[in-house]
């Protein structure tokens, strides 16, 4: 891999990338809000425009491609993050555009949600439902459009990493069609919380269904991983930290495994020593089964999540993850062997990881990777084929 440094205007937050142009667009977010894009193909950059030009200071962006994909009547170049009124004015979380449909669902600064649709007529309607999100949710959305959302936030906890002290108390399952409405809440166990932004679903055992995966956290054992079933049922939970305000990230599922099994990545107290953990699910339990130490993925007090990608990087037919070291100096590839964990390749940042990691595949399997540094700087990682 060669990489490619583009020098922008401030500071980065945020990085977001899409194939297009016969390469990729990648926008970039600086602190302020201001925005920034450029199509990277063939090993040249260029600057491409992007709307609006800033978006609210500190919101996640969703960078779309398609205008017409869009509920609104705005003519917008080729790079379009969604403007402020999509976000509700709850600026700490994105709206999400649901692809079968075409609607947009968004969180409110009431901890509603809110179903946008647009008819052939232009009209645009709004589908208001209260469910108590918790402010900063990410909306997770399963194949028939329905929605995954913490709710019920609780200040009782108070470990304040992720940007606040509110941490939810349920996962709320939320219907879209033919109508918006709950059709599950699942409660976590009285006196613990969820400390994440969203559930993760998918498939851990191969039986076809997806199980809801969240990280669960107490004042006594600190954080578990926990599986739960659609109907609220406990599949199986790791182990605890065994102390009070210690963390488990949870990042991923993939087949992780040597053998392409079905694993769960997590990294254990990113702040303190972090801990790579590959997780399966077996006989009711979450086994840990491999794990390395020098891993990070989270800086305490963002509501970053995103700073990990799990991919087939070399196109080896694996899939390996990209997570920054401890010192966010680099990014390591990290592989499962029958022996462990093994760092297969190393991306040098010559800086400070300071925003997510985005990652976009260019020119068929080939995946760029982008990480914005500290020094304002935005390094781009670009396969030797296309330089």
């Amino acid at each position: 891999m060669r990489f490619l440094d583009i020098k922008l205007s401030g500071r980065p937050l945020w990085v977001v990338a899409a194939p297009g142009n016969g390469g990729s667009v990648m926008a970039a977010v600086l602190e302020d809000g201001r925005t920034e894009a450029f199509s990277i193909a063939e090993g040249r950059v260029t600057r491409t425009g992007v709307a609006p030009e800033r978006i609210p200071a500190g919101a996640p962006p969703l960078l779309v491609l398609k205008p017409a994909s869009l509920p609104t009547e705005a003519s917008l170049p080729q790079a379009a993050l969604l403007p402020g009124s999509f976000y509700l004015n709850n600026y700490h979380t994105n709206p999400v555009i649901l692809p079968l449909s075409g609607r947009t669902a968004a969180i409110d600064n009431r901890g509603n949600i809110v179903v946008r649709e647009k008819d052939q007529k232009g009209t645009i309607t709004d589908r208001t439902l209260r469910i108590n999100a918790l402010p900063d949710a990410r909306i997770l959305f399963d194949e028939r459009e329905r929605l995954f959302i913490l709710t019920h936030p609780t200040a009782d906890y108070g470990h304040d990493i992720l940007g606040d002290s509110l941490e939810a108390t349920r996962i709320t399952i939320v219907e879209t069609d033919p109508v918006v409405r709950v059709t599950k809440q699942i409660p976590v166990e009285n006196g613990k919380v969820i400390e994440g932004l969203s559930p993760i679903l998918a498939d851990l055992d191969g039986d076809g269904m997806s199980e809801i995966i969240v990280t669960v956290s107490d004042r006594k054992s600190g954080a578990q991983i926990a599986a739960y079933s659609e109907t609220g049922e406990v599949l199986g939970r790791g182990p605890e930290i065994g102390r009070g305000y210690r963390w488990i990230h949870q990042i991923a599922v993939a087949p992780f495994g040597p053998a392409g099994e079905i694993e769960l990545a997590a990294v254990r107290t990113p702040h303190i020593g972090g801990v790579i953990e590959y997780y399966r699910l077996s006989g009711g339990s979450l086994r840990i089964v491999a794990r390395e130490k020098g891993i990070s993925s989270h800086r305490i007090n963002s509501r970053n999540l995103d700073m990990a990608v799990a991919a087939d990087f070399d196109s080896d037919g694996k899939t390996e993850l990209l997570v920054p070291n401890e010192a966010f100096d680099t990014l390591l590839l990290l592989s499962r062997t029958k022996e462990g964990v093994e760092v297969e390749t190393t991306y040098p940042v010559d800086g400070t990881v300071w925003t997510n990691i985005a990652a976009v595949t260019s020119g068929g399997e080939a995946i760029v990777v982008a990480v914005g540094r500290a020094d304002g700087v935005l390094r781009v990682w670009v396969p030797y084929l296309y330089l």
